[in-house]
């Protein structure tokens, strides 16, 4: 067990190598430039983060920021924030196999929440990939409820993918 014990900390600028591994690994239908990763992270450092196991390896990473709602950004482009965010979108909680369902989502996602909290905004948004619709209900959220909105996002993201919402509870 001693193996699968990680923890959360904050992303800093020397985690960014270990964030394109990570994504390119996890996410092989949706390659990341280095640089579109490095400047997620630069919007809102404070709502990323890096899962260490006890060697101290980067085994996952979380990237979420300000947003508006129905305008997640566009994958593999560099994005601005509109001054008229409205929710914090979650780019990406993932993590190893290895690592998975040992709650660390849970952990991180209540991070992302309260800092959401700390800074005026209480809706989560995600745009849900690999038929991971129900593991993100597990968490709250729920398919936005607009059809339309809801194929355009099939149309840019694959016909299994969700755009969904949480409002947050303080």
């Amino acid at each position: 067990m001693l193996d699968k014990v990680a923890t959360w900390q904050p992303m800093l600028a020397a985690d960014l190598k270990h964030l394109k591994r990570l994504s390119d690994l996890l996410f092989p239908d949706y390659l990341e430039d280095y640089e579109v990763l490095e400047e997620r992270w630069k919007i809102c450092p404070l709502g990323c983060f890096i899962l260490k196991n006890y060697s101290f390896n980067a085994v996952g990473y979380a990237l979420a920021h300000p947003a508006k709602l129905k305008a997640p950004p566009k994958e593999n482009r560099i994005f601005i924030v509109p001054e008229d965010a409205d929710c914090f979108h979650i780019h990406d909680i993932c993590m190893l196999y290895d690592y998975q369902g040992y709650g660390y989502a849970g952990r991180v996602l209540r991070d992302i929440a309260a800092y959401a909290l700390e800074r005026g905004f209480n809706k989560l948004a995600i745009v849900a990939v690999h038929n991971s619709r129900r593991i993100w209900e597990k968490y709250g959220f729920k398919p936005l409820d607009d059809e339309t909105y809801q194929q355009k996002i099939k149309a840019d993201y694959g016909d299994d993918c969700f755009y969904m919402v949480r409002t947050i509870e303080a």
